[in-house]
Order: structure tokens, then sequence, then C-alpha cells
């Protein structure tokens, strides 16, 4: 099994499992951050014209694409699932819903990583990208 794959199995391992420990829904702010996650995946997916890769690895004719969500963060739909489960986590917070959620972090920035590398080596403009976008969090990291 390639790395990739591997990576992305263990990503939607632990989004259900702090889905099915920890609940999707919570009160109202938890509800509207989880939809604002929501939104922010599809607002990417649309920028992508719906041509989504859940894999790291580079598809025949795949773009780059550098508007939408992109113009502020390369990687807005990894941060659309931290920030979705980092709220399911406060549904029911605990030692286990924490550790599943490091887990998750852990595993996304070895993916974004590894994405990173693999578009560097794929797209001659996406470190020139780099220079003017955040990986995950705008104006931050």
């Amino acid at each position: 099994m390639k790395k990739s794959h591997i990576l992305v199995v263990v990503q939607f391992v632990l989004i259900f499992a702090i889905a099915l420990y920890c609940g999707v829904w919570g009160n109202w702010w938890q509800n509207l951050v989880t939809i604002i996650a929501f939104c922010l995946a599809m607002w990417a997916i649309i920028t992508m014209h719906f041509a989504v890769n859940i894999s790291p690895e580079i598809r025949q004719k795949q773009q780059l694409f550098t508007g939408g969500p992109y113009k502020f963060i390369r990687h807005p739909m990894y941060l659309a699932v931290l920030l979705a489960t980092a709220v399911w986590v406060g549904n029911n917070f605990s030692y286990i819903s924490v550790g599943l959620w490091a887990l998750l972090l852990i595993d996304l920035l070895i993916k974004l990583h590894y994405e990173e590398l693999l578009l560097t080596k794929h797209f001659a403009d996406y470190k020139k990208y780099t220079k003017h976008t955040k990986k995950l969090v705008p104006f931050v990291y």
C-alpha cells in the first residue's frame, strides 16, 4: 500500500472515530462552526470545479488552483476537516477525544507535507505560490 493511501485511510478512520465518539452536533455556536467548516470545504471543491482528489498523489491533467480559498491558504480542505473535528471534540472533551484529534492533526500535517513535495515537483509555479500563501491557517501558518 502506498504512503498516500495509508495517510488517507488513517485520516478517514480518525474522522469517523471522532464523529462516533464525540458526536457532530453540539450547541448553536459549535453547529455554526461546523457549518462554516463545511462551507469552506464546499468553496474549495467548487473552486476546483469538483475535481477533488483525496490522495496527495498528482493526477494526470491536474491543475493548480490559486483562486477562491486557495488565494489565502494552500490546504483549505485540511483546515475544514480540522476545524469541524475540533468542534466535535468540544462536544465530548476527554483525553480520548483530544488524543484522536491530535492523531488526526499529525496525520494531516504529514499528508500536507508530502502533498507539498509532490506539488512542488509537478508545478513550476508552486514554489512562487507558496511565497504569498499560508499552508493551513490564514496569516499564521
